[in-house]
């Protein structure tokens, strides 16, 4: 008996599918990544710490193209093949501010951010993707 194969495709084929079945659900979906992101920003910015008020005035929420370079030490955020990948974006002090050193606790304010929006930001995304669902539907019949 022949082994199957599993044949993978790449996400500019499998994105132009879902795009051919749903069309402008990948913009539905980026815009609400993008508002996402900026509001774990928002939200990490009021349990930032605030010595002087620089680094908590540095966060933000964008996207990866808009910040060329700033996922280079990360081979999966500087090799993603997604246009619209997002993230929050800081000073570079974050990590140590996040983890911690051997000289100072850890203060973290972004993870508990995300994993306090997380539900949310999942809520609207499915909700873009149903209304795409709809409105193709709607298109169809």
């Amino acid at each position: 008996m022949a082994k199957k194969v599993a044949v993978w495709e790449n996400r500019a084929t499998v994105t132009a599918k879902f795009e051919k079945i749903l069309p402008g659900v990948i913009d539905r979906v980026a815009k609400v990544q993008l508002d996402g992101a900026k509001l774990i920003a928002d939200t990490a910015k009021g349990w930032a710490p605030t010595a002087t008020g620089r680094y908590r005035a540095s966060l933000r929420g964008d996207t990866l193209a808009n910040n060329p370079g700033k996922g280079r030490r990360s081979p999966v955020a500087s090799q993603t093949t997604d246009p619209n990948a997002t993230g929050v974006y800081g000073n570079y002090i974050w990590r140590f501010l996040e983890f911690g050193t051997q000289h100072m606790p850890a203060q973290p304010h972004i993870q508990p951010a995300y994993r306090a929006k997380r539900p949310g930001i999942k809520r609207r995304m499915a909700s873009a993707v149903n209304r795409a669902v709809r409105k193709a539907i709607k298109g169809a019949g």
